[in-house]
């Protein structure tokens, strides 16, 4: 009888035990979970403050404006290039889409930084230009590594991945040089 007692406590202890080892299986995931995030976190720290943006509104088939980059982190962004396709139209009508790349250089830490499109069919008021959307992406590298952000996001770029032959001019509007605010690490 006391036998059958010690098996049926081993059996219950066996089962606490796997039961606990679970518990601690699922922690440890959830941890090497966090400190993967955090660890992302911690590369993209001044990635993450560098965005741009369209000055005018492309998408309604206005002329373009200008792009502006501004790097809010306390590193300067090098061997910058945006990327992007355009749909010229007449009449509403697709006459041409292209592929542009161009390459506006660098930023330094804390910069906004207004750049104009030079060539004629992009500044050409009577035509009707149209940024194609979630089809643009600025690269650049920072002091972490190489980055691309686009309108879902950014990520890192592996080093294997070339990088983007710029094909366009891009004329920095050196009147429109501001500082960025709420500059740092944070973000």
């Amino acid at each position: 009888m006391a036998a059958i007692a010690a098996t049926a406590l081993a059996a219950w202890a066996g089962i606490v035990a796997l039961g606990t080892l679970r518990d601690q299986q699922q922690i440890n995931r959830s941890q090497l979970w966090l400190n993967e995030l955090a660890e992302q976190r911690q590369q993209q720290r001044y990635a993450s403050r560098v965005v741009y943006w369209w000055d005018g509104n492309p998408a309604v088939g206005k002329a373009l404006s200008a792009l502006v980059i501004q790097n809010r982190s306390p590193v300067p962004i090098r061997f910058v290039r945006f990327a992007f396709k355009a749909s010229f139209r007449d009449n509403l009508q697709a006459v041409e889409t292209v592929s542009v790349t161009a390459a506006p250089g660098d930023l330094p830490p804390c910069a906004v930084r207004t750049y104009r499109l030079t060539e004629p069919k992009f500044t050409d008021v009577a035509a009707s230009v149209v940024i194609l959307p979630y089809e643009e992406q600025l690269e650049f590298t920072d002091s972490v590594g190489r980055w691309m952000r686009n309108t879902t996001g950014i990520r890192a770029l592996e080093p294997t991945e070339p990088a983007l032959d710029p094909t366009l001019p891009l004329q920095e509007d050196v009147k429109q040089r501001s500082e960025a605010e709420d500059c740092g690490e944070g973000g």
